[in-house]
């Protein structure tokens, strides 16, 4: 004690004061305790999945969110349905709406590729093989593949993407068809295909939980013989991707592989 003199009001200020700090430093060490408990607690747990009734959840919730809510909802309700983790419950589907178009209708990449993706990554420590053999399937098989029991709308063309780019995905389609990009029907091929997309990334991580060889992506020939020159360890040094080249780039012709 110094014998200064303390009156009422600066005497609960200091105790205010004290109070606050002690409550934070009571904050600062629960969230580091917090922070190291739940160190590792990555990827989430997974379970086998029934890929029909995640291409049915996929189907369902595809107007409430588009494409990639409808892929990575379909996946995430799934799994709130084996209560195995309650973060499932909290995580807000909401979120990949942006994916909707190629984000936001910028047509770039597949808004299902983008949801399916985000759920292997938050779910698989060998994501990178998944994610590329998902993506290798997406763009070499006819889609969609989906026949709901009671469609929206009904559709029987079927096409071959060719490119992960919802732009590209869709103009195949359109041509394949007849229908325009903004009918029904390329709504109705939208909503089979993130159905398709989610059911085949369950499909990838069925596999992998089942301790099944999950064979590794190779790019096409086409694109090998690109990337020679190129790619990273090519002369040119221009190219980071895995995309088919002569999609876009056509005159390059076979003397470039």
């Amino acid at each position: 004690m110094t014998g200064k003199t303390v009156s009422r009001r600066e005497f609960f200020g200091e105790v205010a004061k004290l109070a606050t700090g002690a409550a934070l430093g009571v904050t600062l060490v629960g969230l580091e305790a917090r922070s190291e408990a739940e160190e590792g607690t990555w990827p989430w747990p997974y379970v086998q999945l029934d890929l029909e009734a995640v291409k049915e959840k996929a189907y369902e919730i595809f107007p409430r969110g588009h494409c990639m809510y409808a892929a990575f909802g379909a996946l995430v309700l799934s799994m709130r349905e084996k209560g195995i983790d309650e973060r499932y419950e909290v995580l807000p589907l909401e979120m990949m709406e942006y994916g909707k178009g190629g984000l936001m209708g910028w047509g770039i990449l597949c808004g299902a590729l983008n949801g399916a993706a985000a759920f292997i990554s938050l779910v698989s420590k060998d994501y990178g093989k998944l994610i590329d053999q998902l993506v290798g399937w997406y763009i070499k098989t006819p889609l969609p593949i989906y026949r709901p029991l009671n469609p929206k709308t009904k559709i029987k063309a079927q096409s071959i993407a060719g490119s992960p780019l919802c732009h590209v995905s869709v103009t195949k389609w359109c041509e394949a068809s007849g229908f325009g990009s903004k009918s029904p029907e390329r709504v109705e091929r939208c909503r089979r295909l993130a159905a398709d997309v989610a059911a085949k990334a369950a499909e990838l991580l069925n596999m992998a939980l089942a301790g099944k060889a999950v064979p590794p992506w190779s790019p096409s020939k086409s694109v090998k013989g690109c990337l020679k020159c190129h790619g990273p360890k090519g002369e040119v040094k221009d190219v980071f991707g895995k995309m088919e080249c002569l999609m876009c780039h056509p005159g390059m012709g076979k003397s470039h592989y």
